[in-house]
């Protein structure tokens, strides 16, 4: 018969300090991570957790890798540290083991099979070597751009970005699986100022920082008439500046 830890409010604040992120507590710890959701302590241990991320440069980057020893603890523990050394292709160089268990395909290889394919869903399933390769060599979102996703709204379980601008007087957060020049108009982009981007290889992380940030500034809540010519309403709109980190 399973037993199950029953978890005091102490042991969850100590499990969740292991972690900088809501997706990387999650992931690491699930069985403490559910408890505290259940008994709605998520909140309350988090608070360590940033926010929003300041972009990474290169140079920090390597100072926060420089704690982990291995692609896997780095990904766990500082995961917005990991999205972005894995995008301008530093892996390799701080982390330099071979991907020993994948046949060493040639970047040719890997776009021409990626061009058998619509959508990265498909790509993954049925081409998982290729996909994991791509992945490894960080070329996945380049030999990927063709690629449409399936379904409508955004999609957890896919790359996204977590973007924050001010347009006009209100502040703005959001999440897509879109580029952010798909996103919004370009009219709306000439009147936008202070824009921040961060790349998530899954949605998860974009999506609870979202969350939370809107749960903690409801009461700066915009209302009134949109500045935008889209269409795009005063969802996730604020009266202030709310970033925790500048």
């Amino acid at each position: 018969m399973a037993t199950y830890r029953k978890w005091s409010q102490e042991d969850l604040q100590i499990e969740a300090s292991k972690y900088t992120s809501k997706y990387a507590f999650r992931k690491g710890s699930p069985a403490a991570y559910s408890a505290a959701r259940r008994r709605q302590l998520l909140s309350s241990i988090c608070t360590h957790m940033p926010l929003l991320v300041v972009p990474w440069t290169k140079d920090t980057a390597r100072i926060e890798a420089s704690k982990y020893l291995t692609r896997d603890e780095l990904h766990k523990k500082a995961s917005g540290a990991y999205e972005y050394i894995n995008r301008v292709d530093m892996l390799d160089e701080l982390f330099p083991h071979p991907w020993a268990s994948l046949k060493k395909y040639t970047n040719l290889e890997l776009a021409e099979e990626a061009l058998r394919y619509s959508f990265r869903v498909d790509f993954k399933n049925n081409s998982p070597k290729h996909y994991m390769a791509a992945r490894g060599y960080g070329v996945l979102n380049t030999i990927c751009e063709h690629m449409q996703y399936k379904g409508r709204g955004f999609k957890k379980n896919l790359p996204a970005i977590l973007y924050y601008f001010k347009i006009e007087n209100v502040w703005k957060i959001g999440i897509t699986n879109r580029p952010f020049t798909s996103r919004y108009n370009t009219v709306d982009r000439s009147k936008m100022t202070g824009i921040t981007i961060q790349y998530y290889t899954h949605g998860y992380t974009a999506f609870d920082i979202e969350q939370e940030v809107i749960k903690r500034n409801c009461s700066f809540k915009a209302t009134g008439v949109p500045p935008f010519t889209d269409g795009t309403l005063l969802t996730e709109c604020f009266t202030k500046d709310i970033r925790i980190l500048k």
